[in-house]
């Protein structure tokens, strides 16, 4: 990863970091700090107890998971100034810290948070909006933003019947056009 990470930063191409679980285990934490130390992300996105642990704001999480609530504008805040990078905390609401720019996002399904990987696909999502040209607030939110409207777009659909049902479909939406997402 750090080899990669260089390479992407010597090159001028985007690094998206999500430190998955990272509050789980020391091998996880120690893993991280290395890993930030030698690579420059221009994203770290995860959940508000994942962010939280990163730059050692008190956050209760249970494996992967965060539990509880706090502020997440402080948390993404802490880490745009302590990472000198773009800060995504997921949750209910989605804050993203761009410098000293706060934006929310409040599109989106409580399924997504019963399904496994959701946070890693919009890793993928985010990591594509990053390739286009435009600033890098609007590659962020419209990330953000799309993977929401797909997530509502699906939870409305009259055969998804829960998080078994709702995920295939939620695949399919990412296919979809923005405009059709947004007619929900």
């Amino acid at each position: 990863m750090i080899r990669a990470g260089k390479a992407a930063n010597e090159k001028g191409v985007p690094v998206v970091i999500d430190p998955v679980g990272v509050a789980a285990t020391p091998f996880r934490t120690t893993a991280m700090k290395e890993i930030l130390t030698e690579v420059k992300p221009t994203v770290i996105k995860g959940n508000a107890g994942e962010l939280a642990h990163l730059v050692e704001v008190p956050w209760e999480t249970k494996g992967v998971e965060s539990i509880g609530d706090g502020d997440a504008d402080e948390i993404a805040s802490k880490v745009t100034e302590a990472y000198s990078c773009t800060a995504v905390v997921t949750g209910k609401t989605d804050v993203i810290c761009i410098g000293n720019e706060m934006l929310h996002n409040t599109t989106g399904h409580p399924l997504l948070g019963k399904i496994t990987g959701a946070g890693c696909l919009l890793g993928s999502i985010l990591t594509a909006c990053l390739s286009t040209n435009d600033a890098i607030e609007q590659q962020v939110l419209t990330a953000v933003r799309f993977y929401g409207l797909a997530a509502e777009y699906v939870a409305e659909q009259t055969d998804v019947n829960g998080p078994g049902t709702f995920l295939p479909h939620f695949i399919d939406a990412l296919s979809y056009d923005p405009a059709t997402l947004e007619r929900t």
